[in-house]
């Protein structure tokens, strides 16, 4: 089991000062108006792939799970983005079973996410 100093930040603050200067002044605007976007796309796949496991529908399960980690990247959004790259792997590898675990992490990791960028960022 690995200890904490060895999981990755919550967010990788590197990837959103670059979304910031890219913008420039209106950098946080792009940010939040960014968050907002993947907020809407998450709360859905989220409920979509609790759906899914629900119905044990494997490929479904593979499909949200690797949208999930791709909105993830441009936000740096890590922790939560490793969360939905084992789920995919599990559902690629038709480990159902092992899903349900890992939409609770997801759901955790998810919360901790809106969490942070409500207390960094106002959003």
């Amino acid at each position: 089991m690995s200890n904490a100093s060895d999981s990755p930040k919550i967010v990788d603050r590197e990837v959103l000062r670059e979304l910031c200067q890219l913008e420039g002044e209106e950098g946080q605007d792009f940010l939040t108006e960014l968050f907002e976007i993947f907020k809407q796309t998450a709360t859905e796949d989220i409920n979509k792939l609790e759906a899914a496991i629900a119905a044990r529908e494997a490929m479904q399960i593979y499909r949200l799970a690797h949208k999930l980690k791709g909105s993830c990247l441009p936000l740096g959004a890590n922790r939560l983005s490793v969360v939905c790259a084992s789920l995919e792997k599990e559902a690629k590898e038709g480990r159902i079973d092992e899903a349900v675990q890992f939409l609770e992490k997801i759901k955790e990791e998810y919360k901790i996410l809106l969490q942070h960028f409500k207390e960094e960022f106002g959003i």
